[in-house]
């Protein structure tokens, strides 16, 4: 999917320096989108990964919040 993602937008795995992760705080999910992140952007690539949502909470009033800020 994110191969596509870039794809679709034309831009090469280097332009890309911050990704938003899901997160979803488990020990079976957030390993698995930190593998496909490495699977893309490589070990060689330096890529910053966080997730506001974790941090402040998944309601939706928090999730508007994230995005306002």
């Amino acid at each position: 999917v994110i191969q596509r993602a870039l794809a679709d937008a034309g831009l090469d795995r280097t332009a890309i320096e911050y990704v938003e992760a899901h997160a979803t705080g488990t020990e079976v999910g957030d390993p698995v989108e930190a593998q496909a992140l490495g699977t893309v952007f490589g070990e060689t690539h330096p890529l910053a990964i966080g997730s506001v949502k974790t941090n402040i909470g998944h309601t939706g009033a928090a999730a508007g919040v994230a995005g306002l800020i």
